[in-house]
């Protein structure tokens, strides 16, 4: 190769690519291919092209459309895209295509799992203009499992301007992460023939789609989808490829960055404090994960026990019986959700509220009638007692009537308030003095 050809090679690289090798990188599973590459539009149109392009469920969560183009006028000179799905525009990664000094381009677009849902419908509408067109290829393609937070690693683009090449390659490399997937679009234009070279790839690099174009005795061309095998550990890639002859070369590659793989999180046992709850009590569940997410309590016993305050912790109970608390943690980014652990409290019978004993007088004598004790507070639906004590009366156990029967002495009245499911039993004493 003589040195002006070399020169008139035109290199364009990201920095991004040029990341220190010695990063350190977080457990990831591979990227999948959920749809695979295939060429969505073949030709020459400068027109809006709106092909539709149902993308699959997968995960919901991680999916990455990517659309790669290969296009090439009749004289050097930019093109323009735009370029959406479902009314979502895709973000350009890496790509020659305002370069005015080639005829030949590629470029690479990409738009994650927001944009997908976001989008509308499931029409891609492309537009490829400026100049006029030989050939258009556009490739689409869906990818599970790709990290959403920074889902391109490494990119580069190769383009030998107006010079006629057999072999070409990234200037310096392509950065791949362990898990990632890289994959490159190449258009190769042959003039004075109509015959389209063969592509002879780099190893690790398998052709993924391909279409060609010709023009009898002026161009032959070929555009070409590549991925890469997925690397087990970071890597550096120039995929270096050669042709069966010579013609002038675009081509533009990424790498996707696979999603951090979950860590698995437990949560300890629940305690509560203070450790024992009555009807209309409260107390307060607490239980960590080993994560250090924040933990929330359900109760799975709705008709014992409530759920309240910052991340339910504040447990309320309502009747006696079984209270059954759940902790959850739901996981984030990098953490599966936690088994849910449970945990049973009793609730006991509450404390009845205080119990009073009213006797319509506070003294009598031997032979008075009409005297009687009313119970007015407590809790629950205990039926309410009276007994008398001393040597003065005696009182009818049901309704409260008094029967003084001495002239002198104490009496004194009881009043019980029976327990119930819910409340304890209450008692209240009084006296009556007998003249």
């Amino acid at each position: 190769m003589n040195m002006n050809g070399w020169m008139a090679r035109r290199f364009l690289l990201i920095p991004i690519s040029l990341m220190l090798v010695f990063c350190t990188e977080t457990a990831t599973a591979a990227i999948t291919a959920l749809q695979a590459w295939s060429n969505v539009y073949h030709g020459q149109s400068t027109s809006a092209q709106n092909v539709t392009y149902p993308i699959a469920s997968g995960s919901r969560a991680n999916r990455e459309l990517v659309v790669a183009i290969a296009t090439s006028r009749t004289s050097v000179g930019s093109r323009s895209v735009t370029l959406t799905y479902g009314g979502q525009a895709l973000v350009s990664r890496n790509g020659d295509m305002a370069s005015t000094t080639q005829q030949q381009h590629t470029q690479i677009y990409i738009l994650g799992e927001a944009g997908i849902q976001a989008a509308t419908d499931t029409t891609l509408s492309v537009t490829v203009s400026d100049g006029t067109t030989q050939s258009t290829d556009i490739f689409a393609a869906v990818f599970d499992g790709v990290d959403q937070a920074v889902p391109v690693w490494g990119s580069a683009t190769y383009n030998s301007g107006t010079t006629a090449v057999s072999s070409f390659g990234f200037p310096g490399t392509i950065a791949v992460m362990a898990g990632g997937q890289g994959f490159e679009i190449i258009s190769s234009v042959r003039t004075g023939s109509d015959v389209p070279r063969t592509i002879t790839y780099a190893p690790n690099w398998t052709m993924a789609a391909q279409q060609t174009a010709t023009s009898a005795g002026t161009y032959g061309i070929r555009n070409a989808m590549a991925n890469r095998a997925i690397p087990t550990s970071y890597l550096l890639d120039s995929s270096s490829g050669t042709l069966n002859g010579t013609s002038l070369v675009s081509m533009t590659g990424i790498s996707l960055v696979a999603a951090p793989t979950k860590t698995d999180q437990t949560i300890g046992t629940i305690g509560f404090s203070p450790a024992t709850l009555a009807v209309s009590g409260t107390t307060t569940a607490s239980a960590t994960a080993t994560s250090g997410l924040p933990v929330t309590y359900t109760s799975n016993t709705t008709s014992v026990c409530t759920v309240s305050g910052t991340n339910g912790a504040t447990v309320t109970g309502l009747t006696a019986g079984t209270c059954t608390i759940a902790a959850n943690q739901a996981g984030d980014a990098t953490r599966n959700p936690a088994p849910t652990v449970t945990q049973n409290i009793t609730v006991n019978k509450g404390t009845q509220a205080t119990l009073t004993v009213n006797v319509s007088t506070s003294s009598a004598v031997y032979g008075q009638t009409g005297v009687t004790a009313t119970a007015s507070g407590g809790s629950g639906s205990g039926a309410v007692t009276y007994s008398a004590g001393g040597t003065a009366c005696s009182i009818d156990s049901g309704t409260g009537g008094v029967t003084i029967t001495s002239g002198t002495g104490t009496c004194s009245i009881t009043a019980n308030k029976a327990a119930d499911t819910n409340s304890t039993l209450a008692i209240f004493l009084t006296a009556v003095l007998a003249n």
